[in-house]
């Protein structure tokens, strides 16, 4: 069964992008694994505001993968690559985790993710903590959140001082 990991950057007062969704502080990627992570998934999931962010920073850069966006509004316009949908992600998850194939990355936005994590879909959680607060923005974990329980795999210091914290649900096989 494939599973769900959510690889995300955060500050370190757990804000993922500033108030106008601005991710530029969480650069460089590479220097936190995104390349060996980026290997080992086939399917990337993200929420509507989140893909019109990315949209405008330049060409699509997921070519190579296929990409489910939950939007009720946006058209599927976008190529064969990018496939739009208004279905309840939880529905088509659970499909897409009994097909075969590699790794799904939960790219985001923040209602996504609480979504699928209040229905136990996402597998492990690999935080990029930045050094910086932003004081304001948009937070990972918006609350009131649920209660859940995570197992540290490990942990890591960067060069950069970005501190890697890779968890690992309850129900995940890997340990």
């Amino acid at each position: 069964m494939r599973k769900i990991t959510l690889f995300i950057s955060t500050s370190a007062d757990g804000k993922v992008a500033t108030e106008s969704g601005d991710t530029s502080w969480t650069f460089p990627l590479m220097e936190n694994g995104f390349e060996d992570f980026y290997k080992k998934v086939d399917i990337i999931l993200m929420g509507r505001f989140t893909f019109e962010k990315q949209l405008t920073q330049g060409p699509w850069p997921y070519t190579d993968k296929k990409t489910y966006v939950f939007s009720k509004t946006l058209k599927n316009q976008f190529g064969p690559e990018i496939e739009v949908t208004p279905q309840d992600p939880a529905f088509l998850i659970e499909d897409l985790k009994l097909t075969n194939g590699k790794s799904i990355w939960l790219a985001g936005g923040v209602s996504l993710v609480r979504y699928l994590m209040k229905e136990n879909l996402v597998d492990e959680i690999v935080l990029n903590m930045h050094p910086q607060m932003l004081g304001q923005g948009l937070d990972l974990f918006p609350l009131p959140l649920h209660t859940l329980f995570w197992h540290l795999k490990s942990s890591t210091e960067l060069p950069s001082g970005v501190v890697q914290i890779h968890y690992v649900g309850n129900s995940s096989s890997e340990s």
